[in-house]
């Protein structure tokens, strides 16, 4: 599972608000699902760091994306991951934010986004009680490949070179 937002500098007011909702928000609903999770500063490797993320958006089964901030890098991986939604397969994803009047950006304002506040502690647990039921909703079986069958439910051997432009498969 990957976890992105605004990260910042080690010493960094956005670093310190990224650990936190990290480590006292996300963590704590993760270990109930044993499930492994990552951040772009955690990955270690030596291969470029921007294309270890995009790995990573690209193969992990989930993602949490914080918007709070309205980050240009966090809304650029973003995109990328709405495109594997629309063209590779289900790649679910949970965005959030630190509750805020702000409006939601336009483009995704019809996804649904889960504040919380690191203010009140009563907040803290209901938002990790929501995370929890989001992930428990999520649906993790990928698409699968579309086999061509005859009326028998035989495979079908095409040649798609072969096939006229304007054939339609139904």
């Amino acid at each position: 599972m990957f976890f992105w937002s605004p990260i910042g500098n080690v010493d960094s007011e956005i670093r310190k608000h990224s650990d936190i909702v990290l480590n006292h928000l996300i963590k704590p609903v993760l270990n109930k699902f044993d499930i492994k999770l990552i951040r772009a500063d955690e990955i270690t490797s030596t291969d470029k760091l921007d294309q270890n993320i995009y790995n990573h958006l690209y193969n992990d089964e989930l993602a949490i994306v914080d918007i709070t901030g309205y980050n240009a890098n966090v809304f650029l991986e973003l995109g990328y991951r709405l495109a594997l939604n629309e063209h590779k397969h289900n790649s679910p994803f949970i965005l959030i934010r630190q509750q805020t009047n702000d409006r939601i950006p336009f483009d995704i304002s019809t996804y649904p986004v889960y504040d919380y506040s690191l203010s009140d502690l009563n907040l803290v647990e209901d938002f990790k009680i929501k995370l929890t039921q989001v992930i428990n909703d999520i649906d993790f079986t990928r698409a699968k490949p579309v086999t061509l069958t005859d009326a028998k439910g035989n495979p079908l051997k095409i040649n798609f070179k072969k096939i006229h432009k304007n054939t339609t498969f139904i």
